[in-house]
């Protein structure tokens, strides 16, 4: 049986199971559906869809029947299979494992012998497959919002540290490097102050947006924390990730924050900029702790020399090495 995963793990249990039964042992097309448990106190006139095989559901199978004798096998959840006659032809009905509200039936028709304890057999086994999937998905779920922060639908500090020791240890085994980026917002304690943290917390949650549309779909956005945004680039030197930095920077100039006045349709209007930090490993650092303070440095250099720039340490190499200070 295929290995089951978060993101594929249905398609390739139903694909398993109708290359077992077609193409293996020799019947018809399986065809998997899911119904809703059944109601005595709703009609469910259409109450299953179609979750695997619906072209060949739609062309060949007596539908109605079908649907008929889905909700007698509904009800009997005890047994795992059941052979039925609909139109003068022997179709078998599977169970598949059930949640709270469906049951998982896959049907197919019945073209020869069939061992019944295979049938018992494999049922309990699909049943039990069905199950470790959904509480894996569940988990991911629980997983997902112990990762995300409450107010930007980033991740948050939490999913950095864990993706930052991934990528350590990835670049131990294929030599991948990664860039990260340090972001701040420039001022942002004076719009807390002048306006309320209810226009902060809005501005914060657009500027997470904005981030999501000038980064790369393979980059991961983090926020750190107060107003402190980092950016994991993966397999990126730190000359990529400066133009990286570079689009942020630009895109958020550009833009022009609106916030609704506490209890007032009005809007008011923001316009931000933001300091960047670049490190890269393995560059600039060895270490987990070395990257993120590194790039929170180069950050900071940003601030010192004019706010609203992209710092990297080149840029610290080049005054060391000229022996003049930098201005913006």
């Amino acid at each position: 049986m295929a290995e089951i995963d978060h993101f594929q793990g249905d398609r390739l249990l139903f694909d398993q199971i109708n290359r077992f039964f077609h193409e293996t042992l020799g019947h018809g097309e399986v065809v998997i559906l899911s119904g809703a448990k059944f109601d005595k106190r709703k009609s469910n006139k259409s109450f299953y869809r179609i979750l695997y095989n619906k072209n060949f559901f739609q062309k060949s199978c007596p539908v109605d029947e079908i649907e008929n004798y889905l909700k007698d096998f509904q009800k009997q959840t005890e047994q795992s299979w059941k052979q039925i006659e609909i139109n003068g032809e022997d179709y078998i009905f599977l169970c598949m494992g059930e949640s709270k509200k469906q049951i998982v039936t896959g049907v197919f028709k019945l073209k020869g012998e069939v061992s019944e304890t295979l049938l018992e057999n494999f049922g309990k086994m699909v049943t039990s497959l069905n199950r470790s999937n959904e509480q894996l998905k569940q988990y991911k779920k629980m997983e997902e919002l112990v990762y995300t922060d409450d107010v930007t639908g980033l991740f948050n500090q939490r999913k950095l540290n864990k993706d930052l020791d991934s990528a350590l240890i990835k670049h131990r085994q294929i030599r991948d490097k990664f860039s990260i980026l340090f972001i701040d917002i420039d001022h942002f304690k004076s719009v807390n102050d002048g306006h309320g943290h209810l226009v902060g917390t809005k501005i914060l949650f657009d500027l997470a947006s904005l981030l999501n549309c000038a980064v790369r779909e393979s980059d991961y956005i983090y926020r750190y924390g107060g107003d402190e945004f980092v950016v994991l680039i993966p397999n990126t030197g730190p000359e990529i990730a400066k133009k990286i930095g570079d689009r942020i920077l630009n895109t958020v100039k550009s833009h022009t924050f609106e916030v609704k006045r506490p209890g007032s349709q009005d809007l008011q209007e923001f316009k931000l900029t933001v300091s960047i930090g670049v490190a890269s490993f393995p560059q600039d650092a060895k270490s987990r702790e070395d990257i993120l303070e590194i790039a929170d440095q180069m950050m900071y250099q940003a601030k010192k020399t004019g706010r609203g720039r992209v710092c990297f340490t080149h840029d610290i190499f080049d005054t060391t090495v000229l022996g003049e200070e930098k201005t913006s």
